[in-house]
This record gives structure tokens, C-alpha cells and sequence, in this order.
């Protein structure tokens, strides 16, 4: 138990190898802890109201929002760079996230997504994405060809949307939620995609290898083994988004036929590409 904060801790990330962590509070504070000594490292103090922190270590910065600004801080001194308050929304900016050093995602009550670079400092923002509902919520994936985002609408439509990262464009929704939908977030099993897995052409080939299995197998019985079907052998892949309504539902939805989808795109133009 981490003590220090006088009102409610509504924002957490962990850093370095989970030794240390980030937390923001309603009391307008942020605070860097080291989870080894289990005591407080460093304090900024905002003089708005917290609502998301998002760090990025290779950034050396923390980005945290007020109202509708987002201020970066540097974590090693806990000082303001005057000159990183970021404005373009209209309203409330809700959620943050900052996977890359080059990349902030903003996402605010006026609709609207904001993709950031805060090392830009002449034109910082890259693009602004019309998200048709609030997003309280968001979620990355990213494997050695694709960087997806998936996001959950605060208000009507009450989908979650996948959007394509390489061009910023919106690649599929899934409804079902009665109602917004306030958390979001993607599960892999960490296997690799293979693009050729249901590709048509070698599924025959291994219908017919199959085949010629259990062929020789028919003509000595004495000596053979029972072979398994190679489909059974492939490695198990699991792609998944959760998300969590105000309709009183967890739900599970199917995210390894767009992922799949894409890497049999990326597959044909490198073939091509190779020809």
C-alpha cells in the first residue's frame, strides 16, 4: 500500500519493468513511486483537474490532461515544458495513450481522436480522427507487420471501432453493446500469424499429403503409426477484444479474422513485390 494521495487514485502506469509506477489523483497531483522501496520518488502538481496520465519512457515525458489542454512534463526533473501544452480539442480530453515517442493519442468528449507528436515542435499535431462518439477508452496491438487500435464509443453508435494505424483509417466496427461501452481491451496468446493458414491452396496440398499418409499406412499395417492431421498441428492462435458496458455485459468478440485478413494483404504484396 502506496500512501500519499488525499483523494480518489483514478489513473495508474506502470514503468521500467514494473519497478515504477505512475499515478494521477483527483487531488491534482501526480506522483512517480519506486515499487522496490515503496516510497514516493516525485510530485508534480497541476493547477487543473486530472483525468488520464500517459508516459512514455523513451520520451523521458508524462502527458496528463486538464480540461481540454494536455501538458507534458519530464519525469526525471517533474518540470513543465511551457512550450508542450497541447491544444485542439473543444472539450474534456478523457483519455490518453503514448506508445511510441512520436505518437500521443488524445481522445476527448468532443468526438474527436487526436494523433500527436510532441517532439514536433512547430506543428505537433499529425491528424484528428472523428471517432462519431466520445472514446473513454482505447487499446493497441501491434505485431512485426500491423499497429491496430481499438476503441470503445462513450454514446451512440455503442460499438467498438478497429482502425488501421499505418494510414489512420477506420478498418471495422463491432456492434452489439446496448449501451456506451466504457473499457476496452485486446488479448493475444502471443503466437505468430501465419498468412498462409487457410489459404486455399494449402489446405489441398494437405489434404493430399494426408492422404498419402494414410495410404501407406493401409498397405503396411504391421509397422505404421497413426499420423496426426497436420491442421491439428498448427500453432493455436487467440485474438480477442473484451469490452465492458453500461448494459451490464462483458462481451468477447472475434478479432483473429481481421487479423488474418491483413496479414494475408501484407503477404501478397510482398509476394508481388519480390516478383
Amino acid at each position: 500500500t502506496l500512501p500519499g494521495h488525499s483523494d480518489y487514485v483514478h489513473s495508474l502506469q506502470l514503468l521500467e519493468e514494473a519497478s515504477q509506477l505512475i499515478s494521477a489523483s483527483y487531488d491534482r497531483t501526480i506522483k512517480l513511486w519506486d515499487l522496490t522501496k515503496r516510497e514516493e520518488l516525485r510530485m508534480i502538481k497541476q493547477d487543473m483537474n486530472l483525468f488520464d496520465i500517459a508516459a512514455n519512457l523513451e520520451a523521458g515525458c508524462i502527458a496528463s490532461t486538464s480540461s481540454n489542454n494536455i501538458n507534458v512534463w519530464n519525469i526525471s526533473t517533474g518540470e513543465t515544458k511551457l512550450d508542450q501544452v497541447l491544444r485542439i480539442h473543444k472539450r474534456t480530453v478523457v483519455k490518453l495513450s503514448w506508445p511510441r515517442p512520436d505518437l500521443l493519442i488524445t481522445c476527448s468528449d468532443d468526438n474527436m481522436i487526436g494523433l500527436w507528436n510532441p517532439g514536433d515542435k512547430e506543428n505537433p499535431l499529425m491528424e484528428r480522427l472523428d471517432h462519431g462518439s466520445a472514446a473513454y477508452s482505447l487499446d493497441l496491438y501491434e505485431d512485426d507487420k500491423l499497429f491496430l487500435m481499438v476503441t470503445g464509443c462513450f454514446g451512440k453508435p455503442h460499438s467498438l471501432r478497429v482502425w488501421n494505424m499505418e494510414d489512420n483509417a477506420l478498418i471495422e466496427s463491432y456492434v452489439g453493446h446496448l449501451d456506451k461501452v466504457t473499457c476496452v481491451s485486446t488479448l493475444t496468446d502471443g503466437s505468430p500469424i501465419d498468412p498462409t493458414r487457410n489459404d486455399p491452396g494449402k489446405k489441398a496440398k494437405r489434404k493430399k499429403k494426408k492422404k498419402r499418409k494414410k495410404k501407406k499406412k493401409g498397405g503396411d499395417e504391421s509397422g505404421a503409426e497413426e499420423t496426426e492431421d497436420e491442421d491439428d498441428l498448427d500453432p493455436p492462435e487467440f485474438r480477442r477484444i473484451a469490452s465492458v458496458s453500461w448494459d451490464n455485459t462483458i462481451r468477447m468478440w472475434d478479432f483473429q479474422p481481421i487479423i488474418e485478413s491483413l496479414h494475408r494483404a501484407k503477404y501478397r504484396e510482398t509476394a508481388q513485390a519480390s516478383r
